[in-house]
């Protein structure tokens, strides 16, 4: 008797939630399967706002420009230097032509989605992924996920964005499903950005001037994650102790978006839409066995299949006049750990074997091998 082929990730609901999951599963080379209850997309339907750190993650999936094409751009945050985005924006768009746009994208990924399915539960999916209206539950060991409903699609898209980055990689097999924990974990870091507290904000100029971040998304940290990796001496919210006592953490600091180190970060465009972790080193003089290129070269070929491992300034991640170095505060040596969904998960001065490791801990992957034949 021949075993029962492995069956595909299951998305329930063809929302914007929805078809970011699917988009992004496939993207990262897994089949996976679409239904929806209706027969076919809506054609019609009230138009949405989308805040620039959802913009942000529609260029990381690299869909930006239909959204730019068919929408309009609303409201320009007046403190976007204190903000940094690469979209200092909101964008109005009707909410149809918004899940048609990405249900296109998905289809162009090979993925079909199936109307009038009424079959909500068909026999074991690998992974059941509920897009349309549910109680956010996640459960990790039976694979039962929930992204936040869509009746706010700017929300919808974000989260749904960052349960799919982190399920593709379990899903293929490079991390264990101890990483989905992190999906609910990050999930509270939302309530402020939910659109309850929005439209308080809107309607009160007072409060919509001093906590501009809440309307935008950008305001949005992970600085308490069990992915961000501090110094152990951090003790204070934007200061570490370093050589001469407390002083000032670089920005972007680790739990918050590499964009917030402004516009040189469009030389990062690229960059951030490769769906795997970043790795952005400063190179060192030096290129010792040990040293910081050597540790990057062994990183390059250790994690290829989800590490991305950059030379700020060589030909893959030009630099001109040293523009992003600057922006990203990184010394010779110096280096950036990026998620997939562009926060920042670690940073150091020099990046060291043991620092690596560290920083990759929560991904429970094996240690660096310094020394050892790539290939071998």
């Amino acid at each position: 008797m021949t075993e029962n082929p492995r069956r595909p990730p299951l998305v329930v609901g063809a929302s914007a939630a929805g078809l970011t999951v699917a988009h992004e599963l496939a993207r990262r080379g897994l089949p996976v399967r679409v239904i929806e209850a209706s027969a076919g997309p809506a054609t019609t339907g009230p138009a949405v706002t989308l805040q620039p750190r959802t913009l942000e993650v529609l260029d990381q999936m690299a869909v930006i420009d239909g959204f730019l094409r068919h929408g309009r751009k609303g409201e320009t945050l007046a403190d976007h230097t204190t903000l940094p985005t690469l979209h200092p924006y909101t964008l109005v768009i009707d909410r149809a032509r918004a899940a048609a746009l990405l249900r296109e994208a998905v289809v162009d990924l090979g993925v079909s989605v199936e109307g009038g399915a009424r079959d909500r539960h068909p026999a074991a999916p690998a992974c059941l992924i509920t897009c349309d209206g549910f109680p956010q539950r996640s459960d990790p060991v039976g694979r039962r996920l929930t992204v936040v409903a869509d009746h706010d699609p700017d929300t919808g898209i974000r989260q749904a964005y960052n349960l799919a980055w982190k399920l593709a990689m379990v899903e293929q097999g490079l991390v264990g499903p101890r990483l989905l924990d992190t999906y609910d974990e990050e999930h509270p870091a939302e309530r402020g950005h939910r659109p309850g507290i929005r439209a308080l904000l809107n309607a009160v100029p007072a409060l919509r001037r001093t906590h501009p971040s809440h309307r935008s998304g950008l305001g949005l940290t992970y600085r308490n994650s069990s992915l961000t990796t501090r110094n152990t001496l951090d003790f204070l919210s934007g200061y570490h102790v370093g050589a001469v006592g407390f002083e000032p953490t670089p920005v972007p600091a680790p739990g918050s978006r590499v964009t917030e180190a402004g516009p040189a970060c469009n030389l990062l465009r690229s960059e951030l839409r490769d769906p795997r972790w970043s790795l952005l080193f400063a190179t060192d003089p030096a290129g010792t066995q040990g040293s910081p290129d050597s540790v990057a070269a062994t990183a390059a070929a250790q994690y290829s299949a989800y590490l991305s491992v950059r030379i700020l300034g060589a030909a893959s991640l030009p630099d001109p006049l040293c523009r992003l170095r600057a922006a990203l505060g990184t010394p010779p040596g110096g280096w950036l750990l990026i998620r997939p969904d562009g926060y920042v998960a670690a940073r150091g001065s020099l990046l060291t074997s043991q620092a690596l490791d560290r920083a990759l801990s929560p991904l429970s992957v094996a240690p660096l091998r310094i020394g050892a034949n790539p290939c071998g």
